[in-house]
């Protein structure tokens, strides 16, 4: 999910493109672009033509999102050097608690301020809210319960009209605020001590105060960094949950033990070593760092107070999680620990021959006419003599293999 002006990653495995993209001018990317729903996504400043990625591996780049529609679903596209990078559907796509809504990307509206945090039993108040994408549909606000009657709309802000409320605010308990958790991002280079960061203490560091639409952290960004979350978790359905996560260095969870309060917490999760990205199913680590929790038993609707942390001393850096429910009952919903299954396929590779018999060669050359298996259109090759080298032959046809099939050639006589 993304909003205006936030950051995102892009996942991406390379396969072999690295080593097929050659002599980049000092200010070019491998890849051309990236875009959610035809919006290009602005990679400045956080990649450039020093950034390394890896084949065959799994590489991140973060960028930030511009201004672009509001929606909920809108596809991914990646454009390389070497022509449009293939989307995996399965894996790009997300879904919700019963597989009913899913997507590759969601953009959502955003509000980055509200003219009045005080008002008035008797209503009237006008309140204008900023932020982006509320010309995207009817705008419905509710402030402490009460409708506010929405009076005008642009794509950067609404107005709307308090309506009376019977009695004053309670503010004894605390409130359920918009989608997404509440991060506190610390740097240590900028701690007055400049050194390592305790991970009970990373509530208390000094921060950068932001708005994260999931429970996790970007991968790699640096080091002696952490992240502190506060969010509410509301559950879908009445029954038994637990967690997951993983991290490098180390990372925590607590909930609250009960729903509507902030306190006691209880801690769920307790992580002291790193762990490979998202591997919470992994037992290469020690039983003495836990990432899944016990089962806890959540009402549907209740607000459950939930607290991370996640520290950074160096190297690799990455935090995770997860949720599973466990009543079956729920029709679509999987089971996730039930339905771990791992299937391992090798493709048997058998090289594809063609023999071409040129019979009483001469000085003639020649052309060849190949269908494409992808278009069912024909291809025409290259001149080739008749009387052709190794070489020759090859420099005559090896396009159509290469921009057909992506696949390299190798001519014998």
């Amino acid at each position: 999910m993304t909003y205006y002006e936030s950051i995102t990653e892009v996942w991406f495995n390379p396969m072999n493109t690295m080593t097929l993209i050659k002599d980049l001018d000092g200010d070019e990317l491998p890849f051309i672009n990236a875009k959610i729903g035809g919006n290009l996504i602005d990679f400045e400043d956080r990649v450039d033509s020093e950034t390394s990625f890896s084949n065959w591996k799994l590489n991140t780049a973060r960028g930030q999102i511009g201004e672009g529609t509001i929606s909920k679903n809108q596809n991914i596209t990646m454009m390389w050097e070497t022509g449009t990078g293939a989307i995996q559907e399965v894996e790009s796509m997300m879904c919700d608690f019963n597989n009913t809504n899913c997507y590759q990307a969601k953009s959502l509206p955003v509000i980055f301020e509200i003219s009045e945090n005080i008002g008035y039993t008797t209503g009237g108040q006008n309140i204008t809210v900023k932020g982006f994408g509320f010309d995207a549909g009817k705008v419905n606000a509710v402030i402490d319960g009460k409708n506010c009657t929405v009076t005008a709309t642009s794509r950067y802000e609404f107005d709307c009209t308090l309506q009376p409320k019977e009695t004053e605010s309670d503010l004894s308990h605390p409130y359920v605020g918009q989608n997404g958790a509440t991060r506190y991002f610390t740097n240590s280079t900028e701690h007055r001590n400049g050194g390592w960061l305790r991970i009970q203490n990373a509530h208390t560091y000094n921060n950068t105060q932001m708005l994260s639409l999931d429970l996790s952290a970007e991968r790699n960004i640096g080091d002696k960094i952490s992240s502190f979350y506060k969010n509410w978790f509301v559950p879908p359905e009445t029954g038994r949950y637990r967690f997951y996560m993983s991290c490098d260095q180390q990372c925590r969870m607590w909930i609250a033990e009960c729903p509507n309060t902030i306190t006691p917490l209880t801690r769920l999760l307790t992580l002291n070593t790193w762990t490979e990205t998202r591997a919470f199913f992994s037992t290469a680590y020690s039983n003495d760092n836990k990432k899944v929790s016990d089962w806890i038993h959540l009402t549907k609707g209740e607000p459950y107070y939930m607290e991370t942390t996640y520290v950074e001393y160096n190297g690799g850096d990455h935090m995770s999680t997860g949720v599973e429910f466990e009543q079956t009952a729920i029709v679509n919903h999987h089971q996730t620990m039930k339905e771990i299954q791992e299937l391992k396929i090798s493709t048997d590779q058998t090289k594809e021959q063609t023999t071409i018999d040129v019979k009483n060669p001469d000085d003639a050359s020649f052309k060849l006419l190949f269908k494409s298996p992808k278009t069912s259109k024909f291809v025409q090759s290259g001149t080739i003599k008749c009387k052709s080298t190794e070489a020759e032959f090859k420099a005559g046809v090896k396009a159509y293999y290469w921009k057909e099939l992506r696949s390299d050639i190798k001519i014998t006589r």
